[in-house]
């Protein structure tokens, strides 16, 4: 399978998070070894050796939506930019900072992808974006993130005050 993704690829504990157990692989000369140290490592941090593995996109910007959906209707609050990290682990968050083009386009298809699945209540839609401009999907967290207060501040909303009300009309 690594073959078939390509190198370099990251190695990600599946059942894991703030970037525990990731290992950046650049050859397969080295993909053994950190496949069994992430499998460690995320058995030892997180109870669950599973781990995964994407083709690692060199210099990506990591960019999130907030999105506010009441199960058919949906609205999202903009960007936030979260590429400015340290051990995996956002350290500045700020936003907006898309083109008004691209933060349609993106905004569009979070909302929709909220629509699709009737999501009920705040997510944040991740992606991560190449050199090029490309997006590439990278999760959605179903739950108000700490970073919730960044959205608030940039939209001018309180997204935990009205996330069960019908604020989407």
């Amino acid at each position: 399978m690594a073959e078939e993704i390509g190198f370099p690829l990251i190695i990600k504990a599946a059942a894991g998070g703030g970037g525990i157990g990731m290992q950046v692989v650049n050859d397969d000369d080295d993909f053994e070894s950190a496949l069994n140290l992430c499998q460690g490592r995320a058995l030892s941090a997180f109870g669950d050796g599973r781990v995964f593995i994407e083709k690692f996109i060199e210099g990506a910007q990591h960019i999130e939506f907030q999105v506010l959906s009441d199960g058919k209707k949906a609205i999202h609050f903009g960007e936030r930019f979260c590429s400015i990290q340290r051990r995996h682990q956002k350290i500045i968050e700020e936003g907006p900072w898309l083109s008004d083009d691209v933060r349609k386009e993106i905004g569009e298809i979070v909302v929709k992808g909220a629509k699709l699945v009737g999501y009920e209540g705040l997510a944040t839609f991740e992606f991560l974006r190449d050199r090029e401009g490309n997006f590439y999907f990278l999760e959605v967290n179903p739950r108000v993130q700490v970073e919730h207060t960044v959205t608030e501040m940039i939209a001018g909303v309180r997204s935990c005050s009205i996330r069960n009300k019908n604020c989407c009309r």
